[in-house]
Order: C-alpha cells, then structure tokens, then sequence
C-alpha cells in the first residue's frame, strides 16, 4: 500500500513537508526528481521509468499533486493509461 504523509506548519523552517513511499510494485524501475518543462506549468517531481509519468511533484505554481494507489487494487488493468500521467496532464 502506497503511503502519502503531509505536515502543514509542524516544522517553523519547513511550512510544508511531504513524504511518501512507493511500494506496490519495489522492482518498479524509477528515476530522482528533475524539472518537467514540456508541458503548460512546469513542475518538480520523480520519474515512473516504466510509464512515464510521475506519482508527486509540485508545481511552478507550487500547487502539489500526490496519487497512490488503492488498499486492495494493485492489479493493473490492461489497455488503461497509467495513474502517474495524471500527473503529467
């Protein structure tokens, strides 16, 4: 099960802090954060190697996007695009 954990004003130097993990899929293959700049905001977030997409970033605007999965729904379902393009869109 994928876990997204935020803390709004905890820290005083860190006004947001976001973690989370990865874990339906540990051999997925995935790349650190970089800038994306193709598309119409540019945003900061890892790289899904295997989809292309990503599953958190924050954009140029600073708005922040998190997308886990289901608890119980790991299956893929096949022909559908991948949630990490949300992302990306």
């Amino acid at each position: 099960m994928c876990t997204l954990a935020v803390a709004l004003g905890v820290f005083e130097d860190t006004p947001l802090l976001v973690a989370a993990n990865r874990d339906e899929a540990l051999d997925r293959p995935a790349s650190g954060p970089r800038a994306w700049t193709g598309g119409a905001v540019p945003f900061f977030a890892p790289v899904d190697d295997k989809a292309a997409g990503s599953w958190l970033g924050i954009s140029a605007r600073h708005l922040f996007a998190g997308i886990t999965n289901r608890f119980g729904s790991t299956a893929p379902f096949p022909g559908r695009r991948s949630r990490g393009l949300l992302l990306v869109d």
